[in-house]
């Protein structure tokens, strides 16, 4: 098994973006990066912001933020301005 530390034939622990779940291991919600279970996730994959025990996607343009509307990094072709990413001009960079 990829994803997982074996003791004999059962699965004791999990790489990261998996979870434990009896002796198997499962994915992670979309967007988690670290799980503890099916909806708990503990840290986020970048273009996600963790809400609670959720990873939820930063708004469009934004690579990386910390919450729903504070963005961190932009995507190309977006520029970072007080927290949110704006759409560069035609011809910019």
């Amino acid at each position: 098994v990829l994803n997982a530390k074996l003791d004999a034939t059962t699965c004791v622990s999990c790489k990261a973006g998996f979870y434990l779940e009896g002796s198997k291991c499962k994915v992670c919600a979309t967007g988690c990066k670290e799980c503890s279970g099916a909806t708990k996730c503990i840290s986020c994959s970048d273009g996600y912001y963790l809400d609670g025990n959720i990873c939820k996607r930063c708004t469009t343009g934004c690579s990386k933020c910390s919450a729903a509307s504070t963005c961190t990094g932009c995507s190309d072709g977006y520029y970072l301005e007080g927290g949110k990413c704006k759409v560069c001009k035609t011809g910019c960079s």
